[in-house]
């Protein structure tokens, strides 16, 4: 057997002794079938099409024929459909999720800064599945990309913007929650409104999608217009496919999981220190039972007999008033120390979004590791017989936005629940 170099190991190849009666003209239009077959496999999902096999392209000048057995289209067929079936229970999962938590939000008039934030990303989300996995969808059904080339662009920039913008979203979110714990007052120094600072972050969060999104314009091309081969592909033969996909894992992926790792830590911190400053309030506190008996005697109106012109009646008097505004003042400190650390709200939010954080990071792991693999011929060296499988990681991207609103409905589902009880006890 002779098989093509680097070729992916579901692919095999015909026997040397009737590749002689095959011409040159039909070895290149099946390499060139294969490339097709491959590109659009590998050209998928949200993610931008960040990788390509352009060793594939070297393949035109081997006058070594291939070919494919039945065995091998049955299984890219189940492949495909596989993929197919994920990417409809991701829509679907997507689109039904999101809409619940919107609901749940809009119904229950929260009007707290995390509530715009948690809209930002619900509807981030959304955005996923109409803008990356619903053109999959028809990609895969119909194979090929007939539309313009301006429509082939703005897919794949809209494509590429929803996935910063999910990104960012997350990142948006992290900050405002390590200001909100380090600064609780901050709306008292700030010259916007909570509300306003919240849409400003917001803003430029997705200003920075849109401006990273600007190099897949220019990248993306129609190929082999008006033949049956026709589609929407990266053309990098200004760019190395290393350096790109380098890129887009630094700032999709390295760098935005920095930054929320970062601000988690500063909360963590915070929330120590405050621990442990509440609990040095408590410890040093005089005994309750000892503050109520001075009161009750500054308090006692005979202590002050009579009210002199004296200077020496007056300061006794000031003494005493003094005294009971202090052990007040004390026993509500007393009663309300929790009130200057960080409250049980914040520290459930911290939860939400640390665990929404940690979903991120694991639903892009494997995505971004494999697929760095694979540009950097890792994957065709030492495990070529997984390429096959390229097709059903890539439908995995959207996994995450999947996983943000399970994460709110752990957080939320008893209140929920508590607050619907309520109202039918009313009814």
């Amino acid at each position: 057997m002779s098989c093509l170099q680097n070729m992916n190991s579901d692919f095999c190849c015909i026997d040397e002794s009737s590749s002689s009666s095959i011409s040159s003209t039909s070895v290149i239009f099946k390499i060139k079938q294969l490339q097709n077959i491959m590109n659009d496999r590998f050209n998928i999902s949200l993610n931008f099409t960040l990788f390509k096999d352009h060793t594939l392209n070297q393949e035109y000048n081997n006058n070594t024929a291939f070919s494919k057995d039945t065995k091998d289209i049955i299984i890219d067929e189940h492949l495909q459909t596989i993929g197919l079936i994920i990417l409809l229970v991701l829509f679907f999962t997507i689109i039904i999720g999101n809409l619940t938590v919107l609901g749940v939000i809009f119904s229950r008039k929260i009007k707290t800064q995390m509530k715009i934030f948690i809209i930002n990303l619900a509807i981030t989300d959304i955005f996923v599945a109409l803008g990356g996995i619903l053109p999959e969808i028809i990609w895969n059904i119909t194979i090929g990309f007939y539309a313009p080339t301006f429509v082939c662009k703005l897919v794949k920039y809209m494509s590429t913007t929803i996935t910063y913008g999910s990104s960012f979203a997350l990142i948006t979110l992290s900050i405002d929650r390590a200001e909100a714990v380090c600064r609780p007052l901050r709306a008292t120094s700030s010259k916007f409104s909570k509300k306003t600072y919240a849409l400003i972050l917001i803003g430029f969060g997705w200003l920075a999608a849109m401006i990273c999104g600007v190099p897949t314009a220019f990248l993306a091309q129609k190929v082999y217009e008006g033949t049956q081969y026709e589609n929407c592909r990266f053309d990098f033969s200004k760019i190395s496919p290393q350096a790109y996909l380098t890129s887009i894992a630094m700032s999709v992926f390295v760098i935005p999981a920095f930054i929320i790792a970062t601000c988690h830590i500063v909360i963590v911190i915070k929330i120590w220190h405050a621990s442990k400053s509440r609990k040095f309030r408590i410890n040093n506190l005089p005994d309750l039972h000892q503050k109520q008996s001075q009161e009750k005697q500054s308090s006692n109106p005979l202590s002050v007999t009579t009210i002199s012109t004296s200077n020496k009646k007056l300061n006794e008097f000031s003494v005493d008033r003094k005294s009971l505004r202090m052990g007040l003042s004390r026993r509500v400190n007393r009663k309300h120390v929790h009130s200057n650390c960080i409250s049980r709200a914040k520290v459930k939010t911290v939860k939400m979004t640390c665990l929404i954080v940690s979903a991120y990071v694991i639903c892009w792991c494997p995505f971004m590791v494999w697929n760095l693999l694979v540009t950097y011929g890792y994957m065709r060296r030492y495990a070529p017989y997984l390429m096959k499988y390229s097709p059903i990681i890539q439908h995995l991207v959207p996994l995450n936005s999947t996983v943000n609103p399970g994460i709110f409905w752990i957080f939320n589902a008893e209140n929920f629940i508590r607050r619907r009880g309520r109202t039918t006890a009313v009814v």
